[in-house]
């Protein structure tokens, strides 16, 4: 995310929070966890052809996270904006943790999660 070396450099970039739900919520009343993430590639339109001739849209997003959370594929994440996603593929990047820290513990806080959401509906307007 980011740090007092980060800010005074610059580099400073809007931290949102957003919920991870390992299943579909069913009401609005499930618990989900929230994680805190920054927008890496901004929403991107595909066009698919289903059956052949009818077209569908879908929206992907890139985010990426210090947050370890249990994050699996096909789990669900609720965005700032309101927007809901799918989870498709989930990429860990360990580059910023040293190797003392890894041998010691299995996932070290340098450790970053970026994560590349497809739009999905939102079942109960969850933000």
């Amino acid at each position: 995310m980011f740090d007092l070396i980060s800010l005074l450099q610059g580099k400073y970039e809007k931290v949102c929070t957003g919920t991870y739900y390992s299943e579909l919520p069913l009401t609005v009343e499930s618990a989900g966890i929230q994680f805190n993430y920054e927008i890496t590639e901004q929403c991107e339109s595909k066009n698919q052809m289903l059956l052949g001739n009818i077209a569908a849209q879908s929206k992907s997003v890139t985010v990426k996270t210090n947050d370890s959370l249990d994050f699996k594929i096909n789990g669900y994440v609720a965005l700032d904006d309101g927007s809901f996603y799918v989870i498709e593929s989930i990429k860990e990047n360990k580059e910023q943790a040293t190797t003392e820290a890894l041998r010691t513990l299995s996932s070290s806080v340098c450790t970053e999660y970026e994560l590349k959401l497809t739009e999905h509906d939102n079942p109960w307007g969850l933000k």
